[in-house]
């Protein structure tokens, strides 16, 4: 949250400091300042917890499929249950966090690619001041709400691995158990 104030603040001095001209090196700053923001939504879903996010849903997913084959019914106790439940929530919540990654790293590259032009546009003066100010403020509002929709997919994801941890050993042991009893039989 800190650094969308922050990074409002800088872009909303860029916008009155350019609009007192129309000068293509400031333009061309503001199109770099958007850029900039790309590649730190870029290394933010390059991050390190990706990793674990990636190994806590195959998990996931291998016990869900494991719980398919050979669960028949669930045991009588409600907090298990509950437990169960949530395991699946935080099976589908992780297949959309990624699916949503490959969302996302789309758009990112279709706005670079815009602000690309754009910045090749100013180079070539090809637009006038009411054109350029059409295009950057119609990129800074898709950035920016990108940025706003990965916050909330990180957020979100973030609580479900907080739930996973909560109740990922009970899981397991069930697992476990239901495993030794079928070897067994």
């Amino acid at each position: 949250m800190k650094n969308l104030i922050s990074i409002s603040i800088i872009l909303m001095f860029l916008l009155l400091v350019s609009c007192n001209s129309n000068n293509g090196a400031k333009k061309i700053s503001r199109i770099d300042s958007l850029s900039t923001i790309l590649n730190q939504l870029k290394a933010k879903m390059k991050n390190e917890e990706l990793s674990n996010y990636k190994l806590l849903y195959n998990t996931v997913r291998a016990n869900n499929q494991f719980f398919k084959e050979n669960l028949t019914t669930l045991p009588n106790d409600t907090s298990f249950t509950n437990a169960f439940t949530m395991y699946g929530m935080i099976d589908k919540t992780f297949k959309r966090y990624f699916k949503n990654l490959e969302k996302y790293e789309e758009e990112i590259k279709l706005s670079e690619k815009q602000l690309t032009n754009l910045k090749n546009d100013v180079k070539n003066k090809l637009l006038t001041k009411e054109e350029f100010e059409k295009y950057f403020k119609e990129e800074l509002a898709a950035i920016f709400k990108l940025e706003n929709e990965i916050k909330t997919s990180e957020s979100t994801t973030a609580q479900y691995k907080k739930e996973y941890n909560k109740i990922h050993i009970r899981i397991e042991t069930f697992k476990d158990s239901l495993a030794n009893t079928i070897k067994s039989k």
